[in-house]
């Protein structure tokens, strides 16, 4: 099996590995010259298991803020 060892610098803090990585090989390879073997890939979406408690926190701040308050 081959290896490959990468190191982000420290200046791209955007990073999110192994996505981005990915991606920034791509970029530069080009996707036409990636084989990808048929059925060797599986695509889960994600989910977000806090959206209703994350929804409720974004509504009260906007009220709050909507009523003068602010942290």
């Amino acid at each position: 099996m081959d290896e490959l060892s990468v190191a982000v610098p420290f200046s791209q803090t955007g990073y999110q590995p192994p996505a981005d990585i990915v991606e920034e090989i791509l970029r530069i390879d080009g996707l036409d010259n990636v084989e990808i073997q048929k059925g060797s890939m599986t695509i889960t979406p994600s989910r977000d298991e806090n959206i209703l408690k994350e929804s409720l926190k974004e509504k009260i701040a906007e009220i709050s803020t909507g009523a003068g308050f602010n942290k």
